[in-house]
């Protein structure tokens, strides 16, 4: 995650105990811990990361350099989202560049903590105290097909539901609720016709051909609109509901360029969202 090999980072950490005099780690077989020396140097590690972005988001003001927002985020969540969103805010915030890092929700936290990413924007919460969890967004789990299956426009059992086709994204492996209710709804053998970890390969299929597929309301919003998708009401249990998340560093709810993202992106993401 570094792009630096062990060996670099054992001698810069062997350095830094050198010059404090401290022991910073307690090496084990089973890795690294911080030694009381090195809690107390982490607020002050911190400090000196949010000075270093200060210092040059504040240049960057008195110049015509960009200040640069790198965003991670999922391809479901751009193109349901954040796409309609970038136009405005470009026009809106001319002194702002935004930079899309496009990965799983997983890998994205990872970036968030080795600041390779301002902003991540998933699926999944982030608990740590040093960082800010906004919920972003709510979401309903429908069943939608194409406008020309009919068959079952008055509700489907949960039972029919083992028998059709279905096409499945792999976000219902986003959290612990989502897995539990598709393992309850689902027989233990059920072969999926299509699974794709990409929303938006089932839509042209939905359109096209005979399958179904549980998806976010929101994300295929325009195609319920024109009518090209239909929603099959469920007579079972429903989906629970899914939550999107930005996540960020404390430190980081100061930036201006932060805070105006997030302004824009929470008032026009809500509004579309409401259901």
């Amino acid at each position: 995650q570094l792009h630096i090999t062990q060996s670099t980072v054992s001698s810069r950490i062997q350095e830094l105990e050198n010059h404090l005099g401290q022991k910073l780690f307690e090496r084990a077989s089973k890795g690294l811990s911080l030694t009381p020396a090195g809690y107390k140097l982490v607020p002050y590690a911190e400090n000196m990361v949010t000075l270093e972005r200060t210092m040059l988001d504040n240049i960057s003001r008195s110049n015509t350099r960009m200040r640069f927002l790198n965003i991670g985020i999922s391809d479901s969540i751009y193109y349901a989202y954040m796409r309609r969103l970038v136009p405005d805010f470009l026009k809106a915030h001319p002194e702002i560049s935004l930079n899309f890092i496009s990965k799983s929700s997983p890998d994205m936290m990872n970036y968030l903590q080795d600041n390779q990413v301002d902003i991540c924007i998933s699926f999944l919460p982030n608990y740590d105290k040093s960082y800010e969890t906004l919920t972003l967004a709510e979401d309903e789990i429908i069943l939608a097909t194409g406008r020309h299956n009919t068959e079952y426009v008055n509700g489907i059992s949960k039972e029919a539901l083992g028998r059709i086709p279905v096409y499945a994204s792999l976000f219902f492996h986003v959290n612990r609720d989502m897995k539990q209710w598709y393992a309850s709804t689902f027989p233990a053998n059920f072969h999926y016709r299509i699974q794709t970890d990409v929303i938006w390969n089932l839509i042209y299929f939905l359109k096209n051909g005979d399958g179904y597929a549980l998806l976010p309301r929101t994300f295929i919003l325009d195609e319920l609109e024109n009518g090209s998708l239909i929603s099959i009401p469920m007579d079972f249990d429903r989906p629970p509901h899914l939550y999107m998340y930005a996540c960020l560093k404390k430190q980081l709810l100061q930036e201006h360029k932060v805070q105006c993202f997030l302004d824009e992106v929470i008032k026009k993401i809500q509004k579309r969202n409401s259901f």
